[in-house]
């Protein structure tokens, strides 16, 4: 389905499309998330109520990229979460976080489809990794650190880290296949 058709279908209501959607970037999305909160459960309701979100305002919403939307707008309601929350653990910087409404949520419409199991995959595919692949993911995506701060704690070349990174990714494809319809880069 072409990107363009599934904003159409998306915001003509199309519960297949919204679920296709769901499907491809739930894992990506709580990836993401937890370069912000740690814990899973808050993670899995961030991502939640971004999708719930989406589903509600499906026909007013001005998107060209979904998965740069999504992406975005997870982005937006971690930094929401923890300046509620955990004020103490946030550096904000306010041209890049918009004020809105996303969330307060009592409960998901997408419980049936929400799995913890999903997320202890994702836990357990990344604890097999070897362990350097691992330091590098774990450094590069839940500590957003670039290539030349990995290098420099790790204590290796910039290239043996793109190489690490590359191998993890390779392997996380490949034990996740699966569940991932999207790319980790």
């Amino acid at each position: 389905m072409a990107v363009v058709g599934e904003i159409l279908d998306l915001k003509k209501g199309n519960h297949k499309t919204f679920e296709l959607l769901f499907k491809k970037y739930y894992v990506f999305l709580c990836y993401e998330a937890r370069s912000y909160i740690t814990e899973k459960y808050i993670i899995e309701e961030v991502v939640g109520d971004v999708f719930r979100w989406l589903w509600e305002n499906r026909e007013t919403l001005v998107i060209t990229s979904v998965r740069a939307y999504l992406v975005r707008a997870v982005h937006n309601a971690c930094l929401s979460y923890l300046r509620q929350n955990q004020p103490e653990y946030v550096e904000l910087d306010d041209t890049v976080v918009e004020r809105s409404t996303l969330f307060s949520l009592d409960e998901s419409p997408l419980d049936y489809v929400l799995s913890r199991e999903l997320i202890e995959r994702v836990d357990k595919a990344v604890k097999e990794l070897p362990s350097q692949y691992k330091r590098v993911f774990e450094l590069s995506r839940y500590k957003n650190l670039t290539y030349a701060e990995i290098s420099e704690e790790m204590g290796i070349s910039i290239n043996t880290v793109k190489l690490y990174q590359k191998k993890a990714l390779a392997q996380l494809r490949l034990v996740l296949k699966e569940y991932l319809s999207t790319s980790l880069d």
